[in-house]
């Protein structure tokens, strides 16, 4: 007679039962983030393609060919592609054969516009694309911003080298960024706009809007906002062949180059000698002041100054080629700007005019009509005239119609630099509350370097500054309040930001909107030779935010070099951050951008990835992609319960896992074995404690 099973056994069954579909569940779930991660990823990579294929046909964009080339672009039209069974919406670029006086239809697309079969197909296209480095991967995002560090925003991601890259807010929680850019041989200037939701702006053109490509090189620009979502851009130009001249041009916010202004942009300034290292303030009605370093008169460099209208006329009462602000002896440079909120400008500036051994920091204030300060001397105002070298100035409005300034101060030795900083009353001269020569902000043992600064909201600022006072360089700060001293709160000579073990250097700062701030930086602690970018937010009362991880959230940890960041708040207590990057097979500069939110989450979701279901998990790919026979990652987790880590392959399979160590809330940096035969390709990390879980990419090079 069988058996008949009984309660206890029914029970086992349904145990195993509800286990096994809890775990079918979880693969599941990892397989449709991998889909859902790759879609909008392959449909980039598909509107690559097709301007790829139109390039081999009609040339280049922007360059001029032959007037007889036998194919030609003519326009787009809205048209569709099959994405793992799924029909999406692309816009189809279209060629027409000027001999045969017909449209050529693309065999690119013709193919994509029939199903491929499946997930596999669409996984297996994309981690190929991805593994090899093509030339067809996705220039931006179609999609949310990136939550993972190693991934970002790609900006421009084209041929040789994109660098000095600048931003501004478009004034809608995105961004405007300009860089120079070398994919012709010689260096133009390009554009781009980033969306408030992490993708580039698709009515701009993939890989940036030429704004000047005129001969010889275009470098080192910056932006103004014209107060309308679009910029006021300007840069040194070599067009002449004779030096350096100075050239703006106006962007709008759709992306158009104005017609007002002559196409490659205005001249600025055209003396002769050099004009460069340009600084500038967005002034009232559109219009922009630009500062300089300009050698017409000697190679010693003076400063000039010139305000140019919306139209890119010269504003009234401004002189051709720019107002004298100072011409003394010596040499004036490194120069700082900051509005002086009666849309004029105060400038500060190193100066030589003494010795070069004993460099000092002076000011001086332009009026909107480009009138200089009658109260302040002739050559600029003395912020600071101690002994040693005064290097490096910094500078911000106190939002009172003067200045708060920083700098680098050598008066105890050229071993022993500190930072320093003064107040500029709108009178021109030096407020009597601060004492003179400058409020000590650091004098730590050993070097500071680089400091920088932001206002604080209530006439104060934050100094954040590079630090070698221990046997690591580190990234120190400190609240400085209108008065002149040090916010008491605050510890003295500064708050440790990050003591992570490599070097840490060159931050740069904005407001989080709150009195506190976001600072960002270079961070070699993962290796030696090529840097990482880090983030971090100081609360006003002289604390780091307890939601962020301790020595910095990581802001980009791609393979290869994460160069001169720059950053803008995003007006929601995070911020936006660009850099130029070598993490291409190429190993050439090309430029991305991130977002931070306020929590210390990477902005937005990743593609297909949401971080806010990892509830405070926080996991971050060290090196990505895999080289190695490990996967090496970084774990933040929110209790001392058991956690877990698992590999899965583009189809959800398991491929690897290990058991955490308890850990409370410490972040801990643990490894993966992989094994060698696993080829190369896309894979998900997952980190799961209790129901917590979070999400990464891994991309696995042999």
């Amino acid at each position: 007679m069988s058996k008949v099973p009984g309660k206890h056994a029914e029970r086992k069954h349904e145990v195993r039962d509800e286990a096994s579909v809890q775990l079918a569940m979880a693969d599941m779930d990892a397989r449709v983030e991998m889909i859902r991660a790759l879609i909008p990823l392959g449909l980039e990579a598909v509107q690559d393609l097709l301007h790829d294929a139109v390039a081999q046909l009609a040339g280049p964009r922007y360059q001029h060919g032959p007037a007889d080339r036998r194919y030609y672009r003519w326009g787009s039209e809205r048209g569709s592609v099959y994405l793992a069974d799924q029909k999406v919406a692309v816009q189809v670029p279209r060629v027409r054969d000027r001999h045969a006086d017909r449209e050529v239809r693309l065999p690119a697309y013709e193919r994509l516009r029939s199903s491929r079969g499946g997930d596999a197909q669409l996984v297996v296209f994309m981690c190929m694309l991805i593994s090899l480095g093509s030339s067809a991967l996705p220039r931006h995002a179609l999609a949310d911003w990136p939550a993972d560090p190693s991934i970002n925003l790609p900006v421009c991601r084209t041929s040789n080298v994109q660098q000095s890259p600048d931003i501004i807010s478009d004034m809608q929680g995105g961004a405007l960024i300009v860089w120079s850019d070398f994919r012709t041989g010689i260096a133009d200037i390009y554009a781009q706009h980033v969306l408030s939701g992490g993708s580039v702006d698709p009515s701009w053109p993939a890989n940036g809007k030429l704004v000047c490509f005129a001969g010889f090189d275009q470098a080192r620009p910056m932006l103004v906002s014209d107060g309308s979502g679009g910029a006021i851009i300007a840069w040194q130009d070599q067009r002449s062949g004779a030096g350096l001249d100075i050239y703006a041009h106006h962007i709008r916010a759709d992306g158009t180059l104005d017609p007002l202004w002559p196409t490659n942009g205005v001249a600025v300034c055209t003396a002769s000698g050099d004009q460069l290292a340009l600084v500038g303030v967005q002034a009232d009605n559109g219009r922009a002041i630009f500062a300089w370093e300009d050698k017409r008169s000697s190679l010693n460099a003076d400063v000039y100054a010139q305000c140019l209208q919306i139209d890119g006329a010269t504003a009234p009462g401004w002189p051709v080629n720019g107002v004298a602000v100072c011409t003394e002896t010596g040499t004036q440079y490194r120069l700082a700007a900051a509005t002086d909120g009666r849309s004029g400008v105060i400038l500060a500036w190193q100066d030589e005019r003494i010795v070069a051994a004993n460099a000092q920091i002076y000011a001086h204030h332009l009026s909107s009509d480009g009138l200089l300060d009658a109260e302040v001397p002739a050559g600029g105002v003395l912020v600071c005239g101690a002994t040693g070298i005064q290097s490096g100035p910094r500078i911000i409005s106190d939002e009172s119609s003067g200045a708060l300034i920083a700098w680098v101060d050598e008066r105890a030795g050229s071993t022993n630099k500190n930072i320093y900083a003064q107040h500029v009353l709108p009178a021109g001269d030096i407020d009597p509350a601060w004492p003179t020569d400058g409020q000590i902000v650091c004098d730590a043992p050993n070097n500071q370097l680089s400091a920088t600064l932001i206002g604080d909201g209530v006439h104060g600022a934050i100094v954040t500054w590079g630090d070698q006072r221990a046997a690591e360089d580190g990234i120190y700060a400190q609240r400085i309040r209108a008065d002149g001293t040090a916010d008491p709160r605050w510890p003295v000579n500064g708050l440790s930001i990050c003591t992570a073990s490599g070097f840490q250097g060159l931050p740069a700062i904005v407001s989080d909107g709150n009195s506190g701030a976001i600072l960002a930086w270079i961070d070699f602690r993962s290796s030696p030779t090529a840097n990482d970018l880090y983030a971090q937010h100081v609360l006003e009362q002289g604390a780091v935010d307890a939601a962020w991880m301790v020595d910095g959230v990581a802001l980009s940890t791609a393979y290869g070099t994460q160069a001169n960041p720059k950053l803008i708040p995003d007006y929601k207590g995070g911020a936006i951050g660009s850099w130029q990057d070598t993490r291409s097979p190429s190993f050439s500069y090309d430029i991305y951008a991130q977002r931070i939110l306020a929590s210390g989450q990477l902005g937005g979701a990743t593609v297909g990835v949401a971080p806010s279901a990892s509830h405070g998990l926080q996991l971050t790919m060290l090196r990505n992609p895999i080289l190695s026979h490990s996967l090496e990652c970084r774990v933040g987790l929110v209790s001392s319960s058991p956690a877990s880590l698992a590999v899965f392959d583009v189809l959800g399979r398991l491929i690897a896992a290990r058991q955490l160590e308890p850990t409370g809330a410490a972040v801990q940096e643990v490894q993966v074995a992989v094994e060698n035969s696993l080829p190369s390709g896309m894979y998900l990390v997952r980190l799961q404690q209790g129901s917590r879980t979070c999400m990464a990419r891994a991309v696995l090079m042999r």
